[in-house]
């Protein structure tokens, strides 16, 4: 739900500034409609491009909360994400922009539509459910079916995070 539309990004290498690079980035619901994105990675980035937006929800590890004073020291966490009624838009993609398959075209990624027919350029080459942290819609996603078999619920992760 992060809305970058018409954001400038500081590109002169003299200045410090280098094009953002999205590698494996959660990009569902965000609105990049307008930024320059040329030269830019999105490899391995998540979108979902279905109307009304989702919900995901994300399995964070024992790691995420080892700190002093958290109630469930060593216990994973299951952290909600809402973009329901955001849709994802993305810039126009050049032949220099990295899709989230990891390849390049000469027309950029191409358009974004939904499922049942979507734009396999802008799907991320492994499943979210199988990366770390793993994510898992509540309803189907453009390229993900939802989740339904409880990796988050309440006998195994704590939803006050």
């Amino acid at each position: 739900g992060s809305n970058f539309n018409a954001a400038t990004f500081l590109v002169d290498p003299s200045q410090g500034g280098a094009q953002p690079k999205f590698p494996g980035a959660f990009l569902q619901g965000v609105n990049l409609s307008s930024a320059l994105l040329d030269n830019t990675s999105l490899d391995g980035a998540y979108v979902d491009f279905e109307p009304g937006g989702n919900q995901m929800q994300v399995l964070l590890g024992l790691n995420y909360t080892a700190f002093k004073g958290w109630e469930a020291p060593n216990q994973p966490v299951c952290v909600q994400l809402d973009y329901t009624g955001f849709v994802t838009q993305v810039p126009s993609t050049t032949q220099n922009t990295t899709c989230p398959d990891s390849l390049q075209f000469s027309g950029g990624c191409g358009a974004t539509p939904p499922r049942p027919n979507p734009n396999l350029q802008w799907k991320a080459g492994i499943d979210i459910g199988h990366i770390s942290p793993p994510g898992f819609y509540v309803n189907n996603a453009t390229y993900t079916d939802a989740n339904q078999n409880g990796m988050c619920n309440s006998n195994t992760t704590n939803f006050d995070w």
